[in-house]
């Protein structure tokens, strides 16, 4: 097999255009007027003149980084989307074990957000958020906020440690029903509302799923007054059923963590006083309740629970295996009659 070699000569127009190119290459230093056309010169100079190494990359990264030095503020994140022309609201959920400051995070994000609204819509701070758009520990201390939710726009609240009392094992409970409405109702209100717990098992699926963001409180840092939390959006996979967690990205920048001082003050101090009031009364509550029912088995005068009750779950989960299975083949698979299977699968479905 023979062949032919092509001699490369400077009078190729291809060539020609490439080595031009080469020629007007020109690499200047950041640190003074030095210019070299050879990179590796560029390199040298650096290291003999100034002592530093040059980012290989740098043309590059001048592509793609963004020259606006602005960066998204916890204020403008949650201030913006509630103030939008789109007519939206912001649910934010604060996870964390006790004492990683999910509190004083809510806070911190409730008074910034105030700032930038009375700051970009008019008004004051207070005219957003106060002492009274805060609910602790009990569900009826949210009655207040709810009423007054149309009559004030752009209005933050936070529902601290409502857990507390609204379980997600109570789902069946009326108060918590209307809770889950009232939590779909503020969509129409520009708000933000944001809950603080301790893990999100305590609460309903219902506020779980509606949330837009997360954060997981990770670190405390006592001598500095600040704590440290993850944040996230919260976005469902409809077809996979599934929930994921994406860092906030804006301007080409991802927000992985965010950061919070202590809000101190008269709100910091009021705030306090109320929670402590609060989980007074409620551990006088609890102790209450477990002393009338030693008091009431010490008696035997404790209260069965009814059968169809008890079977209820059983029932519900036989049903939605099999959806033709009759309350008949139920109740000889459990061994009871019929009636107690109807009621039952009532009990199960309120």
């Amino acid at each position: 097999m023979s062949g032919t070699i092509t001699e490369i000569t400077t009078a190729n127009p291809i060539l020609k255009r490439i080595l031009k190119l080469q020629e007007e290459q020109s690499w200047k230093c950041d640190k003074c007027e030095f210019s070299c056309n050879d990179f590796t010169e560029l390199q040298k100079h650096s290291e003999i003149a100034h002592n530093e190494q040059v980012d290989p990359l740098r043309e590059v990264k001048k592509l793609y980084v963004s020259k606006d030095k602005h960066r998204l503020t916890i204020g403008e994140l949650f201030g913006s989307r509630i103030t939008s022309r789109h007519n939206q609201n912001a649910i934010l959920n604060i996870v964390g074990k006790q004492g990683m400051g999910k509190s004083n995070a809510a806070l911190y994000i409730a008074t910034e957000t105030a700032k930038w609204i009375a700051k970009h819509k008019g008004g004051k701070p207070e005219d957003y958020f106060t002492i009274d758009n805060c609910a602790i520990m009990e569900l009826d201390t949210i009655i207040p906020i709810v009423k007054n939710v149309d009559k004030l726009r752009y209005n933050i609240f936070i529902l601290d440690d409502i857990g507390a009392s609204y379980g997600a094992r109570d789902y069946q409970n009326v108060v918590n029903k209307a809770f889950n409405k009232i939590i779909q109702t503020f969509r129409d209100s520009n708000t933000l509302v944001i809950l603080t717990m301790p893990d999100d098992f305590l609460i309903d699926k219902v506020p779980r799923k509606l949330a837009h963001f997360q954060i997981e409180m990770t670190t405390q840092i006592f001598h500095m007054n600040v704590s440290i939390g993850k944040l996230s959006e919260v976005k469902e996979i409809y077809k996979a059923h599934k929930t994921i967690y994406p860092f906030v990205h804006d301007n080409g920048v991802k927000y992985t963590r965010c950061m919070f001082k202590l809000v101190e003050g008269p709100l910091h101090e009021e705030y306090n006083r109320r929670r402590t009031e609060i989980r007074k009364r409620m551990t006088a509550d609890c102790l209450n309740t477990v002393e009338e029912a030693t008091n009431q088995i010490s008696e035997g005068k404790v209260k069965a629970i009814p059968k169809y009750q008890q079977i209820s779950e059983e029932v519900k989960q036989i049903r939605l295996r099999d959806p033709t299975l009759s309350q008949r083949k139920i109740a000889g698979k459990l061994g009871c009659d019929v009636g107690t299977v109807g009621k039952a699968l009532k009990y199960a479905n309120q």
